[in-house]
């Protein structure tokens, strides 16, 4: 199994030869999950795969923040208290 480690965007690729498994660090600190699946190759950054966006009606981490939900986030684990 292979690891990557992307330091300026704080993303780890996990992968064989079937799997990938994309991780990245948030703004908060806690890991979130891009990616898994089929084997993908390898980029500069997944970032893409993060859906931020403005819903009204979410809880949000950090005021005025509207693009940092963990409600909407696939978290490697949930934190309670935190808008997961």
């Amino acid at each position: 199994m292979g690891i990557i480690y992307q330091k300026e965007s704080g993303e780890f690729h996990l992968y064989n030869d079937r799997i990938s498994y994309v991780m990245k660090i948030l703004k908060n600190g806690q890991i979130g999950q891009l990616y898994f699946g089929k084997k993908v190759p390898q980029k500069e950054s997944y970032g893409y795969l993060i859906e931020n966006a403005y819903r009204p009606c979410s809880s949000y981490v950090y005021e005025g923040a509207y693009d940092f939900s963990l409600e909407h986030l696939r978290q490697e684990y949930p934190s309670y208290g935190t808008t997961d």
